[in-house]
């Protein structure tokens, strides 16, 4: 839906795309899945203007160390092939190689209903104002607070909040209540602008869920720890679950209760919760 060349099946997402959670998950798993890195490297090149520099610092503070390390190779890709002297000061290094052709001008699939990100971007400029209204439109008629829209975009809760309130008293967004207010948007208001008629895709908290996977899904170059106990291996597997906690909640995804899988048992359990998530991304992609 960005512009990738990929073969296999395309089927209509019923889900809005996050662009930069995107990008930092693909980095995860570009070992594992070296097209992805020709993706990310085509995407960048193509398509850097697209993404927020200070919203990919923001979101991969949360993924591994791997992955912010990567990082470093896609903003050299950005600023050698896509022109984009924003991803400088995280340019370091020489970027791994890429096949380029693999992505074809993402900004001409900005009508697609799940590049509603994107396609606000590209008429309203790369900020949190752009995303915070991204998400309101996604989640409309319900509202939300200002922590929630910032927890949503991975933006801070003050320049969200300023957002807001600069959107409401334009009155592009509406406001109510107080402690904390709740803003909104109006569908007959929007609708028109967007093309009418079918609803937008959901609002999934991919970012949160990304890094999750990120954590417990190593790849499969990773050194494995053979001499590790299973009691060890379960604590280690609990206290990442248990970090991750919102990334499931959120998503309402409905996954076993640590504390039922005391000590060992939690192997089990873990693999209970990575069937569950694995089952709700084949329903919500």
């Amino acid at each position: 839906m960005l512009g990738g060349q990929v073969g296999g099946r395309v089927t209509t997402p019923s889900a809005i795309v996050d662009p930069e959670a995107l990008v930092l998950f693909s980095c995860a798993l570009r070992d594992d899945e070296p097209r992805l890195w020709d993706l990310v490297g085509g995407f960048l090149a193509e398509g850097s203007s697209l993404l927020s520099v200070q919203r990919t610092r923001n979101l991969a503070a949360a993924f591994p160390v791997r992955v912010r390390e990567t990082m470093r190779e896609v903003a050299a890709i950005a600023v050698a092939d896509g022109k984009d002297a924003r991803w400088r000061p995280l340019a370091t290094g020489k970027p791994r190689p890429y096949r380029p052709g693999k992505v074809y001008k993402p900004a001409g699939h900005i009508a697609a209903p799940s590049a509603l990100v994107l396609r606000l971007r590209l008429a309203l400029g790369v900020h949190a104002r752009t995303d915070a209204l991204a998400y309101l439109l996604a989640i409309a008629p319900a509202g939300a607070t200002a922590r929630e829209v910032a927890d949503a975009t991975g933006y801070g809760p003050i320049p969200v909040r300023r957002a807001l309130d600069a959107m409401a008293t334009s009155r592009l967004v509406l406001a109510e209540g107080t402690r904390p207010e709740r803003y909104h948007v109006s569908l007959d208001q929007w609708g028109p602008l967007l093309g009418g008629g079918a609803p937008l895709p959901r609002w999934r908290h991919w970012h949160q869920l990304f890094a999750f996977l990120a954590e417990v899904l190593p790849s499969r170059t990773a050194k494995r720890v053979s001499e590790r106990s299973a009691y060890l291996e379960s604590s280690d597997l609990r206290r990442v679950v248990l970090a991750h906690r919102q990334a499931l909640t959120r998503n309402r995804i409905l996954v076993p209760e640590p504390s039922d899988y005391p000590g060992e048992a939690f192997l089990d359990g873990f693999e209970r919760t990575l069937t569950a998530v694995a089952t709700w991304l084949g329903a919500n992609v």
